[in-house]
């Protein structure tokens, strides 16, 4: 997803990171649901922080890496010189709304659909076709769509990413205020879908 940014960060003096996170990568999938709670997954992140000597860095996140962006900011101000987020509400707010708002909770009903017991062999149907058909929803280009496939197809990827799921309950976050300087980001049209290439 961030292949893009990243070139034009480097363009204008960052050096920017954009790992695959735990579970996206053959050497990095554990097989326990507990190995994708959310203190193991912003420990990699940290870890990763750490090997590249960044001290303090500016922290962008989206979706689940969002999620994380949001506990690694109010856990470690001194850390994060800067958060931004694009399209992830604070873990309160967004907790707050599945609760209270019937459209954020239909919205957002995969969160419990995938902690279902036959989540993975339903998602897996026909090729993917019930993810497949989300993303082209949201006007994600066939040839990223036919990326994110491969990876899923992987042994034991698509397992993984049902555990960031099971393993971590969004409903009931409980996270404090973060105090770092935060740009937040939220888009209210969808992107024109693009035609695919030939």
């Amino acid at each position: 997803m961030w292949r893009h940014q990243l070139f034009a960060l480097a363009a204008a003096g960052f050096r920017a990171v954009a790992p695959d996170q735990r579970g996206y990568s053959p050497g990095a999938r554990p097989l326990e649901v507990q190995a994708y709670a959310s203190d193991r997954l912003t420990g990699d992140a940290l870890a990763l922080m750490d090997v590249r000597g960044a001290e303090r860095f500016h922290l962008v996140g989206h979706d689940w890496g969002g999620q994380l962006a949001w506990l690694i900011a109010a856990d470690n101000p001194h850390r994060v010189a800067t958060l931004t987020m694009l399209s992830r509400p604070h873990p309160a707010a967004f907790a707050r709304a599945m609760a209270e708002d019937p459209e954020q909770a239909k919205r957002s009903r995969h969160h419990k659909a995938f902690r279902e017991a036959g989540a993975v062999a339903r998602l897996r149907q026909d090729n993917f076709k019930l993810l497949r058909a989300g993303l082209e929803r949201e006007g994600i280009a066939p040839e990223d769509i036919d990326k994110y496939f491969r990876t899923l197809g992987e042994p034991g990827a698509l397992e993984a990413a049902i555990n960031w799921y099971r393993a971590n309950n969004i409903a009931s976050a409980a996270i404090p205020p973060v105090s770092v300087p935060t740009l937040y980001i939220w888009g209210y049209r969808r992107r024109e879908r693009r035609p695919a290439r030939r």
